[in-house]
């Protein structure tokens, strides 16, 4: 009776694999409608197919089992009729040729000689074969997946290899088990080369999915760059727009204002010059240092915050040819000013004043804003008063995304951390202070090299 329990829970173990496989497998051909029926079908046809496998025990009746448990998996996915049953077919030959595969290495196996009419036995023969049978199906499955994507879509990328090495290895090391050969002298060889094959893959592995990963954060950096600079030209654009506008008109304002002057009708002299100048204000807000690493980020923050009703004070003092990273410095001044808006607002008096100078291989930062008095620093950490439902989603910045793209998230004071990491890579110093209505914000980074 036990056995016939463990029997029973190996074979749902089983079956599970092999319908997580058989959903690798559609997704190769066919997108899904929706993924809750995907798994609602899945799930049906999981049970059905287990009761199929306790209750039948036929080469025949598998064959046509495997058969409609994919095409019964595929019609939650777009494709035609043809192409399901085509797909599907191929499906089950694989599973077949991983069968016959595992036949013919458990062919000459000391279970197999010594396996009687005994459940015993058949049940540790059960296991060996179908673990080795599941492998080899994986095998196949991931062979068709990596062939189709490469035609498909020209990926080039062969990591997929050190998973059929890692796979090869695992069969070979259980035909040698299998067919009693580990307690002889070349088995313990081959095994231990196995082995030794199997950790080296593994390394490998690891070292493509850190390159992988350099890849990725290397193409976040770019397309951080790429929102700044599409920020700044969009800005540029828009003011150029306005300046030709304003070039345009000039000669009618001149000769509005000398008839005016003319008239001594000097009240309507005053209100014209003061609708030029309103009408001129975006004129002023234009951030012009020249360094494109802080002009596109400061442009957007500080129309963002214009936006709100937050007035805005600069003093900036940046060279032109200064070498700054335009990721770091979209993390710092991105953070700095995101909090600072953030807890002006919150204030009668929305104010930030922003003063960003260079001198003698330094730069230093700060950002002061007008603030509610809860605010707490403890240790030289600030602690946030943000709730789940105002927090914006800092971490974006972090990770390099673009700040227009953030999202609200329950993650509390990663922005500052962010910004502390950044000061520690310039070996910089980060001081935060709140007194008087006021939280100070004060960075001092060490630029060593100029462009």
């Amino acid at each position: 009776m036990y056995i016939l329990i463990e029997y029973v829970l190996l074979m749902l173990v089983v079956r599970l694999i092999k319908i997580l496989i058989d959903v690798d497998y559609c997704n190769i051909f066919f997108k899904a409608h929706s993924k809750k029926a995907r798994w609602i079908v899945c799930i049906i046809t999981y049970i059905a197919a287990t009761f199929a496998d306790i209750m039948f025990d036929s080469i025949f009746i598998s064959i046509i089992e495997s058969f409609i448990v994919i095409y019964s998996i595929m019609q939650v996915y777009a494709g035609s009729l043809d192409k399901k049953i085509l797909f599907a077919s191929m499906n089950v030959a694989l599973e077949c040729i991983a069968d016959m595969g595992t036949s013919y290495i458990l062919s000459g196996s000391s279970i197999i000689q010594d396996m009687s009419v005994d459940y015993d036995i058949q049940f540790e023969y059960y296991l060996p074969r179908q673990f080795i049978a599941i492998m080899l199906f994986y095998f196949l499955v991931i062979m068709v997946k990596n062939i189709y994507r490469t035609r498909e879509y020209s990926d080039r990328s062969y990591r997929w290899l050190f998973f059929m090495i890692l796979a090869v290895a695992s069969i070979g090391i259980w035909y040698i088990i299998a067919r009693g050969l580990i307690s002889t002298e070349g088995g313990m060889i081959c095994v231990g080369a196995f082995l030794l094959v199997m950790n080296m893959v593994s390394y490998k592995l690891y070292e493509s999915v850190v390159d992988a990963y350099r890849y990725e954060k290397e193409n976040e950096k770019l397309k951080e760059q790429m929102d700044i600079y599409e920020c700044q030209i969009s800005t540029n654009i828009e003011n150029d727009r306005f300046v030709r506008s304003l070039r345009h008109d000039m000669k009618l304002h001149l000769e509005e204002l000398q008839m005016l002057a003319a008239g001594k009708r000097y009240d309507e002299l005053e209100n014209y010059l003061s609708a030029m100048t309103e009408s001129a204000k975006p004129l002023y807000n234009m951030i012009g240092t020249g360094n494109p690493s802080v002009d596109g980020i400061l442009d957007y923050m500080c129309a963002k915050a214009q936006d709100k009703g937050v007035t805005i004070k600069r003093k900036l003092r940046i060279p032109e040819d200064v070498s700054l990273s335009a990721y770091d410095m979209n993390i710092i001044l991105g953070n700095l000013l995101e909090n600072a808006i953030e807890n002006t607002l919150k204030t009668d008096n929305p104010y930030i004043e922003l003063t960003l100078k260079y001198q003698s291989g330094t730069i230093y930062m700060n950002v002061t804003n007008t603030c509610i008095s809860d605010q707490k620093i403890e240790n030289g950490k600030y602690l946030t008063t943000k709730t789940e439902d105002n927090m914006y989603n800092e971490e974006a910045v972090s990770e390099g995304l673009s700040i227009a793209g953030r999202h609200k998230s329950g993650k509390h004071g990663y922005g500052l951390d962010n910004v502390r990491r950044c000061v520690d890579k310039y070996k910089g110093t980060m001081k935060l202070t709140c007194d008087d209505g006021k939280f100070v914000a004060e960075i001092l980074v060490y630029v060593s090299t100029i462009k």
